[in-house]
C-alpha cells in the first residue's frame, strides 16, 4: 500500500465536485487501500477521494478508542453516498480535518444521518447512525461536493487588545484561525525603555506588525476618543489577554458576544499581576489558565 499525499485547503480541487464511481476494478481497489492506508498513517478517522486528488465518490473512515467506546465504528468504505435522512436535532461538535492540519472548530450538524450506498465490492448498503460515525459521513460527504468544514462556521468580527507576552500565543492563533476576522489590535503605545531611554513597542505591537495586523496605539482605553474609535469597528466579541488597564464598562457593553479575559492561573486564586510566578513561590503542584466574560 502506498501513502497518498494529502491536498490542504486552499488548493483548488478540494472545491470541485467528485464523480460517481461505474466501475470497482482493481484500480478502484488499489485507491481504496491507499485511503485507508493514508488515512491511519495520518492517525484520522475519515478521508474522501478529492483530499488525495481523486475526484471520485469514495470515503473511507474508522475510529477506535478505549476512552470513548461509544463513538467507535470499524473500517468503513463508502462508495457513491446519497443522504436519505438528516435528523432536526442538531449538535455542536469539534472538528478537525486532515486539510487543515492543525485546526479544529466547533460545527453544527444534525444528530443522526441515514445514508445509501455502495460497499466497495459494488452492493447496496444502507448505514444509519446517531455517533461520530454520523459526523465522519456528513463531513466526507462534503467533501465530495466541494464543500469544506470551514463553510460551516461563523466568521466572527474580533478586536484583540493586549500588551505583554503572554498575550502572543493567543494573538497567533486568532489571527491563523478563519472563525476570526480579526479587525484590530489594540495595545498601548510605545514607552520608552533601556539605558537611552528609546520608544519601544509591546510584545503584542511587534507580533501584530509580524502578522501584518493592523495595530492602534492607545495611552488609555478610557479616552472617549479610543472608545467612540472602538464602537466604530463594530466587533462581536473582544479578546483580551496580559493587558494592565481596566476596561471601561462602556466598551465592555460594545460587542454582542462580550469581552473574553484571559487569565493565567486557577482563579480565585492569583488575580494579582504575576500569577504564574506566584504559584512557583507558593508551590503549586497545578496551575492552568482561567476564561472570564468581563462584566
Amino acid at each position: 500500500m502506498k501513502k497518498l499525499k494529502i491536498l490542504t485547503d486552499p488548493n483548488p480541487i478540494l472545491r470541485e465536485r467528485a464523480v460517481p464511481v461505474d466501475s470497482f476494478d482493481g484500480e478502484t481497489q488499489e485507491l481504496i487501500d491507499n485511503m485507508i492506508y493514508t488515512m491511519r498513517q495520518n492517525e484520522g478517522v475519515g478521508l474522501a477521494a478529492p483530499q488525495v486528488g481523486a475526484l471520485k465518490q469514495i470515503i473511507v473512515g474508522e475510529f477506535e478508542s478505549d476512552d470513548e467506546v461509544e463513538d467507535n465504528f470499524s473500517l468503513t468504505v463508502v462508495i457513491n453516498p446519497k443522504i436519505k435522512h438528516l435528523s432536526e436535532e442538531k449538535v455542536f461538535m469539534l472538528e478537525g480535518c486532515l486539510s487543515f492540519p492543525g485546526k479544529e472548530f466547533y460545527i453544527k450538524r444534525p444528530k443522526e444521518v441515514e445514508i445509501s450506498a455502495l460497499n466497495r465490492w459494488g452492493e447496496p448498503i444502507k448505514i444509519k447512525n446517531s455517533s461520530l460515525l454520523a459526523r465522519v459521513l456528513q463531513h466526507e460527504i462534503d467533501h465530495l461536493d466541494g464543500i469544506l468544514m470551514i463553510d460551516h462556521i461563523k466568521i466572527v468580527r474580533t478586536i484583540f487588545i493586549g500588551n505583554g507576552t503572554l498575550g502572543v500565543p493567543t494573538l497567533e492563533r486568532i489571527a491563523d484561525d478563519p472563525q476570526f476576522k480579526l479587525l484590530e489590535v489594540i495595545t498601548s503605545a510605545p514607552k520608552p525603555a533601556g539605558r537611552r531611554q528609546e520608544l519601544r513597542k509591546t510584545a503584542i505591537g511587534f507580533t501584530a506588525e509580524k502578522l501584518k495586523a493592523k495595530v492602534y496605539s492607545v495611552d488609555s482605553l478610557k479616552d472617549r476618543k479610543n472608545i467612540n474609535h472602538i464602537k466604530t469597528l463594530t466587533p462581536e466579541i473582544i479578546i483580551l489577554a496580559d493587558y494592565n488597564e481596566i476596561i471601561p464598562k462602556e466598551i465592555l457593553e460594545i460587542p454582542k458576544f462580550g469581552v473574553l479575559n484571559l487569565h493565567p492561573s486557577l482563579l480565585p486564586k492569583y488575580r494579582g499581576p504575576s500569577p504564574i510566578a506566584s504559584a512557583i513561590l507558593n508551590g503549586e503542584k497545578k496551575t492552568g489558565v482561567s476564561i472570564i466574560k468581563m462584566n
